[in-house]
C-alpha cells in the first residue's frame, strides 16, 4: 500500500474527525425538542409558579445588576 501524501492524510484525518457528528447533532436537537414538549405539557403548573416567584427574581436581578 502506498503512503498517503501530506494533504491526503490531512483530509482523511479531517473526515474522520467529523464522523458521527451529524448523528450527535440530530440527537441534541431531538433532546431539545423533547424538553420543549415536556415544558409545554406542564405549562399549566409552570405559569402560576412563575407568577409566584417572579417578584423575588426581579428583586434579585435588580439588586445584582451593574455592580
Amino acid at each position: 500500500m502506498a503512503r498517503m501524501t501530506g494533504s491526503d492524510e490531512m483530509k482523511g484525518q479531517f473526515d474522520r474527525g467529523f464522523e458521527g457528528l451529524e448523528g450527535k447533532a440530530r440527537e441534541c436537537g431531538d433532546k431539545f425538542n423533547a424538553a420543549v414538549h415536556h415544558i409545554n405539557d406542564w405549562r399549566f403548573v409552570l405559569g402560576p409558579a412563575m407568577i409566584a416567584i417572579r417578584p423575588a427574581l426581579d428583586k434579585d436581578v435588580i439588586s445584582t445588576s451593574f455592580r
